[in-house]
């Protein structure tokens, strides 16, 4: 396809803008024209950037990855034949829910870019030092993205750079950078900076498809300032949101007299994805000893074939039915050939999830390793994160003792009625100058007295299980695996009705109904004065600010289950009561209306669409069961938690990059991990 005829007009300026769809703008450069390309496109799921037709709203990541291979074919055409391009994508969990799996698209992407032509030179990963906390446990917090260097052949200017330079590294520790400009997903200066200097011509042609704020724009400028000598760089910026044409015509000065190219839409044709090319190996060898562990199973690899035999012996073997069902395999491998990262992928496909993609720092490069459990709802699996917590530089805790917390919201989403309250009165508290209990005035004019769980503090009620032939203490009552008995008498519990731990608990609970004179208090919003550029911004576009969720939103209680109460424990309990009143489910489900026919089924579910009763349903399920007053009590126990954003007490969520001194810190590291509690 001829280039539009402007091509040169286009360029006349060191930073050139196009107003249009990326397929558009592409269609309007010259062939063989750019030296380097490097942006990041719309990560898919993840962002609203409000316009239609936009790249990251498809159905499903094909789709996703369809458009942006087509797109990219097309920028091929438009580098120089020495050209090259930086790619920065991000990673998607699949749903919220459950187990979910890591989608893996940026390597599936990688991946169909070079069967379709690409040179996939190398693969940066790009660590940020001050990610986004995070208080997720069945997982590493996410701390990287992975920068995929194309080329259209072989020689190109960064493959000439690595093989000069001794002291390289594909690892790029660069911060998150604080921006005044209100675009939901930008990166850092830093960052551009350091990828335009790997071995690019100081007279380059540079391109950005995806613009958004102009990030590259403004490093191309900081390198001519301050950082590349003799840097006369010119950037091509095509963006199709106007909005953020603005901001960048701000960021980096731009005359108001300079022309804006806009290029009308076009339409382009995608090649079909398909995940699953791989070939299944034929009479692989396969020792069950080899790999059996009732807890997990670490397996890191030195040979690319090493890798195949056993992905194919998760796919078709044994090892699926071997490993325990809250156990959790590590696999990696000891390259990070984009080959095998779309193979150990393709596991998701099958009756494993994907739930992380850890990097493992090796000297000046990096490998991949999984960290692979189950695709089953029964059971959560056994990743211990608290045994490899990491302490916070800063060790001292908030101090609370300024703040004011009379008047702040209490919100209660346990009990059906979604009744809501202030807090009136404080009445103890803890040393950091948290409130410990307090007085809530509740809407329907009722006042309580509440306990506040904070960093672990918390005077619980204790409570314990006794073998209900022999009543000597149990301490192992309950497992939703295997049967467990009673050491001293050897009864088989949570049998029959007669064979039910019985439970017994000491001390207060709460809520606990107060006596308190009607004292008049207004409702205090604890962010009101904020103006910033997060203001009156869609929770969906917060992306991986801290900043934006801190300062946005308002700190408030909410009602928390007091213990982590078994849900599976109790959906035992109701089979045996059923059993014991010769009741079947189906019965007991006429005894409620036909709102709860969905409902009561959850409650008696052993999967993670299993859930408890609230307050209101539990006291209308008592009249038809003999539910043990203790037992019910447990369950209503409530406490508050103040949501905002705060450090964990137990230690920092050690991330998904990690860095060892020797292969033994590693295993160590894993076994840890992977010990189920």
């Amino acid at each position: 396809m001829k280039a539009i005829p402007n091509f040169s007009k286009i360029i006349e300026n060191d930073l050139s803008i196009i107003h249009s769809d990326v397929f558009a703008g592409l269609c309007s450069l010259e062939d063989n024209s750019i030296q380097c390309a490097v942006t990041s496109p719309p990560y898919w799921g993840q962002r609203d950037y409000g316009f239609e037709g936009q790249i990251g709203n498809e159905k499903g990541y094909s789709e996703y990855i369809e458009k942006l291979e087509a797109i990219y074919r097309k920028l091929r055409e438009k580098l120089d034949p020495q050209g090259i391009f930086f790619l920065n994508i991000g990673d998607k969990y699949l749903s919220r829910y459950g187990n979910s799996k890591l989608g893996m698209i940026p390597y599936k992407l990688a991946k169909f870019m070079k069967d379709n032509g690409w040179i996939l030179v190398d693969t940066i990963i790009w660590y940020k030092p001050n990610h986004m906390p995070g208080s997720v446990t069945n997982r590493f917090i996410s701390t990287y993205e992975p920068i995929f260097i194309f080329a259209k052949n072989e020689e190109n200017y960064y493959s000439e750079y690595i093989q000069n330079e001794k002291n390289y590294s594909n690892i790029l520790k660069v911060n998150l950078q604080a921006t005044l400009y209100n675009h939901i997903a930008v990166y850092p200066e830093k960052l551009i900076e350091n990828l335009l200097t790997l071995g690019l011509p100081k007279n380059s042609l540079v391109l950005d498809p995806f613009a958004g704020a102009g990030t590259t724009a403004k490093a191309i400028q900081n390198l001519k300032e301050n950082i590349f000598e003799n840097c006369q760089m010119k950037v091509i910026l095509i963006e199709a949101n106007e909005e953020y044409i603005k901001i960048i015509k701000k960021r980096c000065n731009i005359s108001p007299k300079q022309e804006i190219t806009k290029i009308p839409f076009k339409e382009y044709e995608t090649r079909k994805y398909n995940e699953n090319g791989e070939r299944k190996i034929n009479n692989f060898v396969f020792k069950k000893e080899q790999y059996y562990s009732r807890e997990h199973i670490i397996k890191i690899f030195n040979k690319d074939s090493d890798l195949f035999q056993f992905v194919n012996a998760m796919k078709y073997g044994d090892i699926f039915e071997l490993l325990n069902n809250k156990g959790i395999i590590y696999l990696g491998i000891k390259n990070n050939d984009i080959d095998n990262i779309h193979l150990i992928s393709t596991l998701n496909l099958y009756k494993w999830v994907i739930r992380n993609q850890l990097i493992i720092k090796n000297g000046k490069s990096w490998y991949p390793v999984y960290l692979i459990v189950k695709d089953i709802k029964k059971v959560k699996y056994g990743l211990n994160i608290d045994a490899v917590r990491i302490g916070y530089k800063d060790l001292k805790e908030k101090d609370w003792e300024g703040t004011d917390f009379i008047g702040y919201k209490v919100e209660n989403n346990l009990n059906k009625n979604k009744n809501n309250g202030l807090i009136l009165k404080v009445e103890k508290k803890y040393k950091d100058g948290m409130p410990k209990n307090v007085i809530v005035k509740w809407e329907n004019e009722i006042f309580t007295k509440e306990i506040i769980k904070h960093n672990g503090h918390l005077n619980e009620s204790a409570f314990s299980f006794f073998c209900p032939k022999c009543k000597s203490k149990l301490l192992n009552y309950y497992d939703d695996e295997i049967e467990v008995k009673c050491t001293n008498c050897k009864t088989l519990l949570w049998e029959n009705f007669g064979t039910v731990p019985i439970l017994k608990i000491d001390g207060e609970l709460y809520p606990q109904k107060s006596e308190i004179n009607n004292i008049d208090v207004h409702i205090k919003n604890s962010k009101k004065n904020y103006n910033g550029k997060f203001k009156d911004t869609s929770k969906i576009n917060f992306g991986a600010s801290p900043g934006a969720r801190s300062s946005t939103q308002d700190e408030y209680f909410s009602v928390k289950r007091l213990y982590n109460f078994p849900q599976r424990m109790f959906a035992d309990l109701l089979n045996i009561l059923l059993k014991n009143k010769k009741m079947s489910k189906k019965k007991l489900t006429t005894c409620f209306p036909t709102s709860y026919l969905h409902t009561i089924g959850h409650w008696f579910r052993k999967d993670m669409g299993g859930s408890l009763p609230t307050p209101e349903d539990l006291e209308e399920l008592c009249k038809y069961l003999d539910i043990p007053l203790e037992f019910k009590k447990l369950l209503n126990a409530r406490s508050l938690v103040l949501q905002t954003v705060k450090k964990s007490y137990k230690g920092k969520n050690p991330g998904d990059y990690l860095e060892f001194q020797n292969e033994n810190e590693l295993y160590d590291f894993l076994q840890k991990s992977g010990k189920l509690k």
